[in-house]
């Protein structure tokens, strides 16, 4: 969650919604349904503020919404979805949870000019009078988040059957060699330093020419032998003060769905090689076109790129 008037910070949440609101006068704008491309919307509102009692969280999953006052005012209450109880499970057509109003949350007044950016693990609970009922004008942009890819800071990798095409070959005294990619590489070790996008590995199993490829690389962080992935990715991204929806995360079998299923809840992008499992196909935003090792890692960097200059 993200709440400012800040123009500056505005554009560093999403450069699109920054560039609609400069280029068009949106206070002006008739109630309703405003497409703002590359499936992003508006929705104006006109409504009239109640108590408390009467309002509940909410959350979504396939969009983060951009709430901007226009004009009155009202307080919007945001906790984590994961300490709160669900009244009315998510429904998949309108993208929408509902929970229970018990649990206090952090409390925000908006004033004409400020905005807020709710993720997917920012239950918000909006239209709250702040001293008397109230007539509300609001902006609420909803962007899609398979397309939201400028706040990513992480992209999150599997080895095997991700970076390598899955063949490990083995002698006597352990393996002996993995096949790894050059476009993968050049792609991690030149490209991502200009996103400011940081590296992660996270592997089940150890090996030292991983570590090896990783030196050159300049991988810092490298994770092998972990057997609960989720909780290394977690708490990497504690450390650096981020949430796991700025986590880009590409793997291709089932010890990566819990990672997986967990970043794309919480607002984050999820990508697999073209021959991953079929658990994992069914949860990614994108099954890239290329196989594991052949090049799928440099292809969702260069999906990466793209955005950023989009």
């Amino acid at each position: 969650m993200i709440c400012s008037s800040s123009t500056e910070c505005l554009e560093l949440v999403s450069g699109k919604v920054a560039k609609f609101c400069l280029t068009n006068d949106i206070s002006h704008l008739p109630c309703g349904h405003h497409d703002i491309g590359g499936g992003d919307y508006l929705n104006i509102e006109n409504y009239t503020t109640n108590d408390r009692e009467q309002s509940k969280y909410e959350s979504h999953l396939d969009y983060a919404d951009i709430q901007m006052m226009l004009d009155g005012e009202e307080i919007i209450e945001v906790h984590p979805i994961d300490n709160l109880t669900v009244i009315e499970p998510y429904d998949e057509k309108r993208d929408i949870a509902f929970y229970s109003n018990k649990t206090r949350g952090a409390s925000h007044l908006m004033r004409p000019g400020s905005f807020m950016y709710l993720a997917p693990e920012d239950g918000h609970m909006p239209r709250i009078s702040f001293d008397s009922r109230v007539t509300v004008r609001k902006a609420i942009f909803k962007i899609r988040l398979s397309q939201n890819l400028q706040r990513i800071r992480f992209l999150v990798m599997d080895v095997d059957g991700t970076l390598t095409d899955g063949q490990v070959f083995i002698g006597a005294n352990g393996e002996i060699f993995k096949n790894f990619n050059i476009k993968d590489g050049l792609g991690i070790a030149d490209i991502l330093p200009d996103l400011n996008i940081t590296p992660i590995i996270i592997t089940g199993r150890k090996s030292e020419m991983l570590a090896q490829r990783c030196k050159e690389l300049k991988i810092e962080e490298l994770h092998q032998g972990v057997s609960d992935k989720l909780s290394v990715l977690n708490r990497i991204v504690d450390v650096a003060g981020e949430r796991l929806s700025s986590v880009c995360y590409v793997g291709d079998d089932i010890n990566d769905l819990a990672c997986m299923k967990e970043v794309k809840r919480k607002g984050g992008y999820v990508a697999c090689p073209q021959d991953a499992a079929k658990q994992i196909k069914s949860i990614a935003h994108c099954a890239l076109t290329s196989p594991g090792g052949k090049g799928a890692v440099r292809e969702l960097i260069d999906i990466l790129v793209a955005n950023r200059r989009s």
